[in-house]
Formats: structure tokens, sequence, C-alpha cells
């Protein structure tokens, strides 16, 4: 199945962009809160595309099985509620899963949206984009930032 996470993060590039990250923002004129938020909310974002892949996965099977994307969490098997925020991730309707990104103070900084794409053969293609996060693509390069994103 072709995806946007191909893979999954992995621990060790997690630990790599926590050690990084703040020096280059520290250089970009940031305060050590501001650089701590942003490094906060970088790992959250990370965790919970780790997350949307096992959603990614059941997705991809069902097309599989079935020949079309789910039309909501039930047809996979989930209960809507339990589906709502399981680990900061959301399945909507026609598969597309909503990624929860809290802040350090556990307000919400933002959302991802992965949107399913059916290609021929039962593949799918993951289509990413925000309203939340101007600079996404420098993270998430697959990821597209739209000023009135859904």
């Amino acid at each position: 199945m072709s995806g946007l996470l191909r893979g999954g993060a992995t621990g060790a590039a997690l630990i790599i962009v926590l050690l990084v990250l703040p020096l280059v923002l520290l250089r970009g004129g940031m305060s050590r809160d501001e650089v701590r938020e942003q490094a906060i909310i970088l790992a959250n974002l990370t965790q919970g595309l780790s997350a949307a892949r096992a959603l990614q996965l059941r997705v991809g099977e069902h097309l599989a099985t079935h020949g079309a994307l789910p039309a909501d969490a039930s047809a996979l098997g989930l209960d809507a509620t339990a589906a709502a925020r399981h680990q900061g991730v959301a399945l909507g309707d026609g598969g597309v899963i909503t990624v929860y990104v809290p802040a350090a103070q556990g307000t919400l900084a933002g959302r991802l949206r992965l949107t399913p794409q059916a290609t021929p053969g039962h593949d799918i293609e993951w289509a990413c984009h925000t309203s939340d996060f101007r600079n996404i693509a420098r993270h998430v390069p697959r990821c597209r930032y739209q000023e009135n994103a859904p």
C-alpha cells in the first residue's frame, strides 16, 4: 500500500529531531519557552502520525476486502466514540483520518487531515492537509498547508 507514512516514524528519528530542533529554533531568535513549545508540538505531531498509521492500514484492508473505502468507523468494526480520540486520531466518513496535535499545556495546537484516494488496483494514496500549521511541509514533506482546509 502506498501511503503518507510508509514505514512509520522511528524512535531514533524522533530523538534526532528533538535534539536538533531546539538548536535551530534558538538560532532563529525564539525564546527557550517558544522552542520548548515547538519541540513538544513536533513530538506530538510525530506521535499522532504514528498512531494514524494503524488506521491507515485498516482502511487499506477494508478497500482490499470490500473494493471500497469504509463509509465510517463502524464499517471497520470500530465504535465511533472509541475511534473518535484514540491516541489523538479519529476516523471519519469515507476513511478520512484526523490527527489531533496537542500543545504543551494539553490544549489543541492543531490538526491534520489524511484523506484516502483509492486508485485502480485497490491501492490508496493519502492526501494530507492542514489549516493549522503553515510550515507543515518542512516537517511532513507530503503534507500541505491550506488556509481554509476542513
